[in-house]
C-alpha cells in the first residue's frame, strides 16, 4: 500500500470524513475531491466504502 507522509490511504479518507463537522460541508467536498484526484494520478484504487 502507498504511503502519504506516514498516513495510509484509508487514514486520509477518514480525515477527510472528520473534517466535515468543523470545515463543513463544501470544503469537505473539496477534500474528498482533491483525494480522488491524487488516487487517479498516482494511478492506486481508492478505497470502497463499507
Amino acid at each position: 500500500m502507498y504511503d502519504m507522509g506516514g498516513e495510509t490511504l484509508d487514514e486520509l479518507r477518514e480525515i477527510v470524513y472528520l473534517t466535515t463537522v468543523h470545515a463543513g460541508f463544501p470544503a469537505a467536498i473539496n477534500a474528498a475531491s482533491s483525494l480522488t484526484e491524487l488516487f487517479d494520478e498516482l494511478e492506486i484504487d481508492r478505497p470502497v466504502s463499507e
